[in-house]
């Protein structure tokens, strides 16, 4: 919700699209519905013993990098920036404890992997449109969308390894 609320907060002054307005709305709704879940109707299965990650470690170097590597040192810019280092690592808890119990089921490796061939597929995206449309992506966006991927590349290989080979993903310890 944060990453959300950081980079569409331009909703109150930024009227570019119908289809813009739309989206940034379906995003925090969807985000605030998916913590309702998480908080309440599904909170039996939440196993609080296995998330030891400290978030507050993940937050602060991000508004630090943010502040610092924003294109442009306006107030909306440089919370666009701390939201795309907040997205990068924004996984960091959920692949520690994945890795933690070490044994991952279907739905959830099959989860995970999608969101790094999802960001891999971004990353093709943006190298096209700098290399056929001349679109320039600033190079905080590079920078956070391949910390984000390299962090799902170990995933994601060993998610692929379970697939070729047809057995049950088993992380190492």
């Amino acid at each position: 919700l944060i990453v959300f609320m950081l980079r569409y907060w331009d909703l109150a002054w930024n009227w570019m699209s119908v289809y813009l307005i739309l989206f940034k709305i379906f995003y925090l709704g969807i985000t605030v519905y998916t913590i309702y879940l998480i908080a309440f109707k599904y909170k039996a299965s939440y196993q609080q013993a296995n998330d030891r990650m400290p978030v507050l470690y993940m937050i602060l170097p991000c508004i630090l990098v943010g502040v610092i590597f924003a294109p442009r040192k306006t107030p909306f810019v440089i919370s666009w920036s701390i939201s795309l280092c907040l997205e990068s690592v924004a996984i960091l808890p959920q692949i520690y404890q994945t890795w933690r119990t070490r044994v991952v089921d279907n739905l959830h490796g099959n989860y995970v992997a999608s969101l790094g061939v999802y960001r891999l597929f971004y990353l093709i995206n943006w190298w096209y449109r700098n290399r056929v449309e001349s679109v320039r992506t600033p190079s905080i966006v590079w920078i956070t969308a391949l910390i984000q991927t390299a962090l799902y590349s170990d995933f994601l290989w060993y998610w692929v390894k379970s697939k070729v080979t047809n057995k049950k993903l088993v992380l190492p310890q």
